[in-house]
Formats: structure tokens, sequence, C-alpha cells
């Protein structure tokens, strides 16, 4: 291992290898879980019913992107509350279910880990496939890539900008790394969920260590829900409302939270692509200087 002191003889940090080693000895111990026996639990933990009752024949998607591409220090983190069941669309039965299921069974019975790198290699390559969700994701990685990664979405190209834009400098995790139709999560249940029930501990594990390793600059919540949710499990106190814009479009929440060892700042904002949310340049044009500004005062 090695070390690196300051002039104080503190520690700084430890290896990349050893960090890396780190979040994936994390990663495949919460795979290695039960995930049925885990969401039966917790469905029943979170009182969840209906459509909001979180998938039981679905391995969990602990990430989308690849964090072996992004440069520590100079990437985003951007959380959803947990990933949508759509078992009705295209290449979801094939993608998130037959390949990771199949890679599970194989890994378990060998006990070599190589046999996950196909499912690890789907979730890593997520935004440059044909899994790719652009009604949810384009929109964002062209707001974010045109603001703040502008070489890379300019170098893209029209159509791949967003694309590359994820794929090179956003980590993209959930709250709940299970899926569901609806996200219809009681606060409290999932407060308490969280600190008490070990799958989502681990999953805690694994978000520290990788947010660890990489060391994003901020997080992104899109929407209200997550932002409800990332105040409740994360902040030390509720985030401040900002606008400088002429609608309520324009409004975003800026704060803080304790979060893979150290304290990360938080913009939340609107659902994007809703008629509520700032889908338009004109709206961002308001969102990211109150935004840079109050990142500029609070680093």
């Amino acid at each position: 291992m090695v070390i690196c002191f300051d002039r104080n003889s503190k520690i700084l940090f430890a290896s990349v290898v050893e960090v890396k080693h780190k979040m994936y000895d994390q990663l495949y111990e919460f795979l290695n879980r039960d995930f049925t026996k885990d969401i039966d639990e917790l469905n029943d933990l979170l009182n969840l019913k209906g459509n909001a009752r979180l998938a039981n024949e679905v391995p969990p998607n602990p990430f989308v992107g690849d964090p072996e591409l992004m440069s520590p220090g100079d990437c985003i983190a951007m959380f959803g509350i947990n990933p949508a069941y759509r078992p009705n669309m295209k290449g979801f039965y094939e993608t998130e279910i037959e390949l990771p299921m199949d890679c599970l069974k194989k890994w378990k019975k060998n006990n070599e880990q190589s046999h996950l790198d196909p499912w690890l290699n789907k979730i890593k390559n997520y935004f440059v496939s044909d899994a790719y969700y652009g009604r949810y994701f384009t929109r964002l990685g062209n707001i974010i890539g045109k603001e703040k990664y502008r070489e890379t979405w300019l170098k893209s190209g029209k159509y791949a900008g967003a694309r590359m834009t994820f794929h090179k400098h956003v980590l993209k995790l959930d709250i709940i790394p299970y899926y569901s139709s609806k996200a219809n999560f009681n606060e409290e249940l999932l407060k308490y969920a969280y600190e008490n029930h070990p799958a989502l501990i681990q999953y805690q594990h694994f978000i520290s260590s990788l947010l660890t390793k990489k060391m994003p600059k901020w997080i992104f919540l899109n929407g209200k829900a997550p932002l409800k949710m990332f105040e409740c499990l994360f902040a030390e106190k509720q985030f401040q409302r900002k606008n400088t814009g002429p609608t309520k479009r324009t409004e975003i929440a800026v704060g803080k939270i304790t979060l893979g060892g150290r304290m990360i700042p938080v913009l939340g904002v609107k659902f994007v692509n809703s008629i509520n949310g700032p889908t338009s340049d004109e709206d961002w044009g308001y969102i990211w200087p109150t935004w840079n500004k109050w990142l500029s005062e609070n680093e």
C-alpha cells in the first residue's frame, strides 16, 4: 500500500489501487446477498403496496456508468430514487433479469469473479448501449454537458453529446437499488430501513467506497422526490431554496451532505422534462449562475 503524508505526518490518502479494491469488495459483498429475500423483507418493512412494491425477480442495479473513465474530483454523482421496472419494454428481460441472473448463478457456483464481467460491463457501458433510456437521460445530458463538460459534449457530436457526457463524467446511482413500477416511499420507514436493514447498510458501504474513490465535485438530484429522500436520509439540516428566475420552474435546493466520509455539495432541481421543471435553456440560464455562485461561496 502507498501512503502519502503532509508536513504533520497525517495520512492524506491511500493508494488508488487499494481504494479500487475496497470498492469492488463492497460491491461483491452486496451482490452476493440473497436479493429476493432482501426485497421481500423490504417490501414488508416499507409497507409497499401494488405498483410501488419492489420487484423481487429483478437483481439489484447498483449503479450505471464507468467509474474507471471518470477523473477523481472532476465528475458528478446523480441520484434517483430507484430503477424503473419496465417488464414490457424491449430488452428489459434480457438485460435486467436474464443476464445478471446468469452471471450470479455462475459466480456463486464457481466462485470466480470473472463470471460477473458480462453484467458489470453492461452496467459500465449503459450510456453507450442499446439499453440507454433516452427519454430520461438525453435532455439531462445535454444540460450538464453544455455547461459543465463542454469539450466532451461538443466533440461527441449532436446525437452523442448527452450519452458521452454521462459515460465519461456522471455516476448515476439510486437511493434504493431495487426496481419498482412506481416510486412511493414513506420517508420515516425508509430512514428506518436505511439504518437497520443489512442490504441497505451494505449498499451504503459500496456507495461510500465508490464516492471515496471518485470524489465527485457535487451531487445532482433531479426531481422533488429524490430531494426529499436525500434531505431525510443524509442532510443534517434542510437544504436552502433559491430562485433568481421569473417562474417556480427555476427554484433550486442547495446544501451539503456527509457521504463517502466527506461533505459533498448538493444541487436539487424540479423534474427536468416535466411541465413544472427546468427544461428550457432559458430556465438553466438562471439556474447555473445561482448554483455556481452558491458553490463558490460554500466551498
